[in-house]
């Protein structure tokens, strides 16, 4: 029964991990790592290797990561300045915080415009750049989700047939 109820909360968390790479309002990645935590001292202590646990906290650092690479690497390739795409960092820092999960398209997009507008760039040219960080997000998400899926896919791996 305890084992049962143990897999249902393992299950549950890593659906909601990955779903969070969609809902910004759902801790992803403590939500993963609650899955592998519960199964490794809720159900089985031994299945899960070293190599799994070193990848895990590489893919945490990544998934941190990747939204304010995403966005800085979009700005930039769109025209925008260095400033711009500290800027979008930065929005997607306080951008949260002000505007709770919206802020996370938010923030980036207005810092940059603002930033470029600052800068002397016409508000064409600053909205496409801001209208980068928003392509910048889609990245950072698509990246989430795939290194989330291989992540998650190694643990069943070794859950399973180790």
């Amino acid at each position: 029964m305890v084992t049962t109820l143990l897999w249902v909360a393992v299950v549950a968390c890593m659906a909601l991990g990955f779903l969070a790479t969609v809902v910004p309002i759902l801790p992803g990645i403590p939500l993963l790592w609650a899955a592998f935590l519960l199964y490794h001292f809720g159900i089985n202590s031994a299945a899960l290797s070293a190599s799994f646990w070193i990848a895990a906290a590489l893919v945490t650092v990544a998934l941190f990561a990747a939204d304010f690479v995403a966005n800085s690497l979009f700005v930039r390739r769109f025209g925008g300045s260095k400033a711009a795409a500290w800027a979008a960092i930065a929005g997607t820092l306080v951008g949260p915080l002000v505007l709770g999960p919206l802020g996370l398209l938010v923030g980036p997009f207005l810092l940059a415009l603002v930033t470029e507008i600052v800068r002397g760039r016409s508000l064409r040219e600053a909205a496409t750049v801001g209208t980068a960080t928003l392509l910048g997000f889609l990245g950072g998400a698509l990246a989430k989700g795939v290194l989330k899926l291989v992540i998650i896919a190694w643990f069943w791996i070794e859950a399973l047939w180790r």
